[in-house]
């Protein structure tokens, strides 16, 4: 089975894959005729749905993966003494709802 990259504006917008049934037609013959669509079968890696593409001057596409987005670093972790307040503040809200609970009843 053949798979088709879509292309528009410059970029791949889907992949499409030939169902065996209809592997004897062009893919001309299978969508609107001002579609653009590359076959990718045989290209290694594959392109998706987000990559570039570049028209050749042969007439083949050239695709190229997006940019791998640069890692954030993690945020500090909380000095000792920042996470003793924030437990002693959780322990107060505790003992309060658990008041609360018992003059309730």
């Amino acid at each position: 089975m053949s798979t088709y990259a879509r292309i528009a504006d410059g970029s791949v917008v889907e992949l499409f894959t030939v169902p065996k049934v209809l592997a004897h037609l062009p893919i001309s013959d299978l969508f609107h005729p001002e579609l653009v669509w590359s076959d990718v079968t045989d290209v290694s890696p594959q392109p998706a749905a987000g990559w570039s593409a570049a028209s050749n001057a042969d007439g083949t596409w050239s695709f190229s993966a997006p940019p791998t987005p640069a890692l954030l670093p993690p945020p500090p972790a909380p000095a000792w003494g920042q996470m003793q307040a924030q437990l002693a503040a959780l322990m107060t809200q505790v003992q309060s709802a658990m008041a609360a609970t018992s003059a309730a009843k």
